[in-house]
């Protein structure tokens, strides 16, 4: 049977302390390599957007309705806008649907018309020329400001 807190010794807790320290490191090194892949799983599925995005708004140069019409593609681009666009003032701005839209896992519930998607647009108009310079300079980024502009 545990003695009551107040009857251990300084060595006992000591000991104690120690062992329990032991086992925090033990568990946490495990646990590192498994939260080490789960960020390496993301890193590379945000860059497949990151990707998808520059590819279809041509380098950000040309944001349009159609190009936002993936979820992951619009959820992006909105956080590349000074200040970002929440969902809210998205839904506000557009007059639209867009907050469940993104919220939603299949293809079968609400969706944005074609007009709505155009109005997203407006995110081109508040992009962040300072992590992506080639926008307003109307050039195409080179290879490094490709790779890095967007991903800051």
């Amino acid at each position: 049977m545990p003695r009551p807190p107040g009857t251990w010794t300084k060595t006992e807790l000591d000991a104690d302390a120690q062992r329990a320290r032991a086992e925090f490191v033990r568990q946490r090194t495990a646990a590192l390599q498994t939260e080490r892949q789960t960020y390496l799983h993301a890193h590379r599925e945000a860059a497949k957007v990151v990707d998808a995005l520059l590819q279809r708004t041509d380098d950000l140069r040309n944001v349009t309705g159609q190009s936002l019409e993936d979820r992951a593609v619009l959820g992006l681009a909105r956080q590349l806008a000074v200040p970002p666009i929440s969902l809210d003032d998205l839904d506000t701005l557009t007059d639209s649907c867009f907050g469940q839209w993104l919220n939603q896992t299949t293809d079968r519930g609400t969706r944005p018309t074609n007009v709505e998607f155009a109005a997203a647009e407006l995110i081109r108009q508040r992009l962040d020329t300072d992590r992506i310079p080639w926008v307003a300079a109307d050039r195409s980024p080179s290879p490094a400001e490709r790779l890095t502009g967007p991903r800051l």
